[in-house]
């Protein structure tokens, strides 16, 4: 019989029989008796019900029919806006109708992905959520992590549609330590809205922890200075900055330094720890007493390795909700969704990392490191699908056509010569000087940079030459030297060297879009590099082109508000989290391979509220890598928009007969059937050999 203990929220039977069936894991009491058990939590409740009738067996106890009735329902309560009605009169702009369904299924769901397409309002989505359980009485105080471009737009948006009370937490270490003073202090507030960099616990070595732990040594601080300077800690000189005190910040800066050559162990271990844990953001986030955890583009957290990922997964077991918000879930790789759904749930997969590649990955014969293909991606979806609602523009608001296309130029005849040097040969010169190119990602990235006008020839890429990683950055397209780059030494002070062609088709391309449209319509540029960035501003400059580049603070504002303005400049990464609707024209001068922030940028001036019809330019040299990359793009938005569509399968009660028979989702007579091979294999890019 299947049982229902609601004070653990926990369905369970005996595991005596051996037959054990997702999403149920095997648990054991204390008296040493196995059983099965499984999360209560909707969606998981209904899943778990089926499993067990369908494989097991039928009797179910009173408990845990009640709550299967209840989950069967849910759907229906969601179609019917049962949770939502509490929300009338406290919408202060009207929600569409995609609004108003996803804040019914957060009420329903304790732990979901809300995986909409950029500009479909799911900031707003997510703060009418909190407002829909401070109206119920339900637990509702929530901790919102951001990326710094968006955290304005959070508070913003906060004080726009809601009276809750946001505290922001952000700043240098003594803001930081003022915020925390405050929300510890009054329990008098709703959300505490923070950025991702916030999460990175840095402060152990921060000047301001030891201008701290210096202070509360008070009338201590002589006899430890000369403890010091008689280990030979610190230095004659040293020891006159700690002794001779100025109610200065530069002493206080001073002393910070100087206690930064002690050994931990030769100072005050107590106050040290202490004066440490005071001001760490890792702590202070663990402690917060938050009930609900939103994760706003939670893209940034899908890779397993990372310390981010880990303590965003940490926070979600402690939170009662969790909710994660992204357009790019997936971005490209059906492995994306690992860990996004580890974070809602360790119960979803019911595997650790090694066994998910094993189970989901196809790997070289040479080298177990590098995907070749993926498998089984039927059963990923399947498993996934639940736990998120995914809504893309065309399904939830109609906006105006939006053109895609190319704009071709010709390379000169020496960026070809040294395009084809690159492609074809490990070691080529560059003003004089030997650059190695061995590794594919610095081929491409190489071949790229030349079709831009330029290369870098610094020393950064000689990291790459006896890297063991190199092979993973392969396989995760991570260009060497950039930010995603994992080599130790990548943030060391190279020199960076940059030489420039003579002549650049490119920049003559765009030269001619922007003579023949930019006073009738504004335009969004976007570059991969600093160095195409340096081009486009310096032709704007000449033609005396007014605009606005994207690390300007209110760039978005000044661009929209602000007619003399034409122009947006800025590199792809940074094209996340604003709005820029009155631009109807968008150029990529240069391209990555990265999806995610392809799929970002392209969107800023696509999204609710834009009226007018919008093209986008790709400047594409024929024949070359430029064109796979874009490609190898597009493939991958196919993959991306395969994942994250719901598998309608969910609501058949015997969808895990079908999957256990391989009948239906993904088999040869699915209408799926193709999509789910086309997302297992995986496409690498080959360098092609331009013509002269």
């Amino acid at each position: 019989m299947l049982g229902y203990d609601k004070e653990r929220n926990t369905l369970y039977y005996p595991y005596a029989t051996g037959k054990l069936v997702y999403p149920f894991r095997v648990h054991v009491e204390q008296g040493g008796a196995y059983y099965a058990a499984c999360s209560g939590r909707y969606p998981m409740s209904l899943l778990a019900v089926r499993a067990y009738m369908n494989n097991v067996d039928n009797e179910l106890s009173p408990e845990a029919k009640e709550l299967y009735e209840k989950a069967e329902n849910v759907q229906q309560d969601i179609a019917d806006r049962v949770l939502t009605k509490c929300l009338e009169g406290e919408y202060r702009v009207p929600p569409y109708a995609h609004q108003e369904e996803a804040i019914e299924t957060m009420l329903h769901y304790d732990r979901l992905a809300v995986v909409f397409e950029q500009g479909l309002g799911k900031t707003f989505i997510s703060i009418m959520t909190l407002v829909a359980l401070k109206r119920v009485g339900k637990p509702h105080k929530a901790l919102v992590i951001c990326p710094n471009i968006v955290f304005p737009g959070w508070l913003a948006e906060i004080a726009k549609y809601s009276d809750l009370k946001a505290l922001p937490y952000k700043g240098n270490p003594e803001q930081r330590k003022n915020c925390r003073e405050a929300i510890q202090a009054s329990d008098d507030w709703d959300c505490v809205v923070t950025t991702f960099d916030m999460l990175s616990d840095k402060t152990t070595t921060n000047e301001f922890v030891y201008e701290e732990i210096w202070a509360k040594l008070g009338d201590r601080q002589t006899a430890y200075a000369d403890r010091w300077l008689a280990a030979k800690y610190i230095t004659d000189t040293d020891y006159a900055v700690l002794t001779k005190p100025k109610a200065t910040k530069k002493w206080k800066s001073d002393c910070a330094k100087v206690l930064k050559k002690v050994p931990v162990h030769a100072m005050n271990l107590n106050t040290f720890l202490e004066t440490s844990s005071e001001n760490s953001n890792t702590e202070f986030f663990k402690n917060l007493g938050f009930d609900v955890l939103i994760v706003d583009e939670a893209s940034k957290c899908l890779d397993p390795t990372t310390t981010r990922s880990q303590l965003v997964k940490t926070l979600a077991l402690k939170a009662q909700r969790a909710y994660l918000l992204s357009g790019t879930l997936c971005v490209g790789r059906p492995i994306d969704l690992y860990m996004p759904m580890q974070i809602l749930g360790d119960d979803i997969f019911n595997m650790n990392w090694a066994s998910f590649k094993n189970m989901f990955c196809i790997f070289d014969a040479r080298n177990k490191h590098i995907i070749r293909k993926y498998k089984n991606v039927d059963k990923l979806k399947l498993l996934a699908s639940p736990h998120f609602i995914a809504r893309t523009r065309d399904e939830a608001i109609d906006l105006p056509d939006r053109i895609i296309t190319q704009r071709y130029y010709e390379p000169t005849f020496e960026m070809v010569e040294l395009y084809n040097d690159v492609a074809q040969n490990d070691l080529v010169v560059v003003n004089k000087n030997i650059v190695n190119t061995k590794i594919a990602a610095v081929k491409i990235s190489k071949c790229l940079q030349i079709l831009s006008g330029f290369i870098y020839y610094d020393e950064r890429y000689k990291l790459c030459n006896s890297c063991k990683l190199h092979k993973s950055c392969d396989n995760k397209d991570i260009i060497p030297g950039t930010q995603h780059c994992i080599h130790p030494d990548k943030d060391k002070d190279f020199e960076r060297k940059v030489y420039s062609f003579r002549g650049n088709p490119k920049l003559q391309l765009l030269s001619e879009d922007l003579d023949e449209c930019v006073t009738e319509k504004k335009i969004i540029i976007w570059g991969w590099y600093q160095e195409d960035l340096k081009a486009i501003c310096g032709l704007l400059d000449k033609k005396k082109i007014s605009y606005v580049r994207a690390d300007e603070e209110d760039c978005a504002t000044k661009f929209e508000s602000s007619d003399d303005i034409r122009v947006f400049v800025g590199q792809t990464v940074q094209g996340i989290g604003i709005t820029l609707n009155s631009a109807t024209c968008m150029i990529y001068y240069s391209h990555g391979m990265a999806l995610e922030p392809r799929l970002q940028s392209m969107d800023r001036n696509y999204r609710i509220g834009q009226t007018q019809k919008v093209i986008v330019k790709d400047y594409i040299c024929s024949s070359s890598v430029e064109e796979l990359v874009v490609r190898l793009l597009n493939y991958k938005k196919d993959v991306k928009a395969f994942m994250q569509d719901n598998v309608l399968c969910m609501e058949c009660p015997n969808i895990y007969k079908c999957a256990k028979d391989n009948t239906q989702y993904g088999s040869i007579d699915c209408i799926y059937h193709d999509e789910v091979r086309k997302a297992e294999e995986k496409q690498t890019i080959k360098l092609p050999i331009l013509g002269c």
